[in-house]
């Protein structure tokens, strides 16, 4: 299972600011709005830590 589900997008946010996060099909990543806050996905999981 190597797929992101995109359906559990609208429930997740941004650990470090608590905004909503949005996914990018081209680089698999989820995002804030602004950009500033980048997560990668690994194996279909979202790696949601904070530095």
């Amino acid at each position: 299972m190597n797929d992101f589900d995109e359906t559990i997008v609208p429930f997740l946010i941004c650990p470090k600011t608590g905004k909503d996060l949005f996914y990018d099909k081209k680089k698999k990543v989820l995002h804030t709005d602004d950009k500033k806050n980048i997560y990668k996905i690994k194996k279909g999981v979202p790696l949601l830590v904070v530095d």
